[in-house]
C-alpha cells in the first residue's frame, strides 16, 4: 500500500518542524492535519505546542478544545472554550460549542 496524500503532508510539516521547531503556523497546520485524519492525540500535542510557546492564541485553544471533544473529554474541551474567551468574549463559535456542552453535562 502507497503513501497517502495525508501522509505525505504530515511528513513534509514535521520536516519543515525539524527546520523551524518555534513555527507556530506549521505546529497548526499539523495539528489541522492529524485532527483530519483522526490522529486527536497528536492533534492535542501540536495544539498543546504552540500553547507553551504563545497562551493567548486563540486558534490553538479552540482547535485543542475541538479535538479534546474527538477525544470524549468534555471537561478539557470546556476548560479550552473557557480560555477562548477569557481571551476573546465576543468568540460566537466558542460560545456556541460551549453552550452544547453545558446543556449536555
Amino acid at each position: 500500500m502507497g503513501i497517502t496524500g495525508a501522509e505525505r503532508k504530515i511528513q513534509k510539516l514535521l520536516r519543515k518542524l525539524s527546520e523551524i521547531p518555534q513555527d507556530q503556523e506549521t505546529l497548526l497546520e499539523l495539528g489541522k492535519t492529524y485532527f483530519l485524519n483522526s490522529q486527536f492525540d497528536e492533534a492535542v500535542n501540536c495544539y498543546r505546542a504552540v500553547l507553551d510557546q504563545d497562551p493567548r492564541n486563540i486558534s490553538a485553544h479552540y482547535n485543542l478544545a475541538v479535538a479534546l471533544l474527538a477525544l470524549e473529554r468534555a471537561e478539557e474541551a470546556k476548560a479550552a472554550f473557557q480560555r477562548v474567551l477569557e481571551i476573546d468574549p465576543n468568540n460566537k463559535a466558542a460560545q456556541e460549542e460551549l453552550s452544547k456542552l453545558i446543556s449536555f453535562p
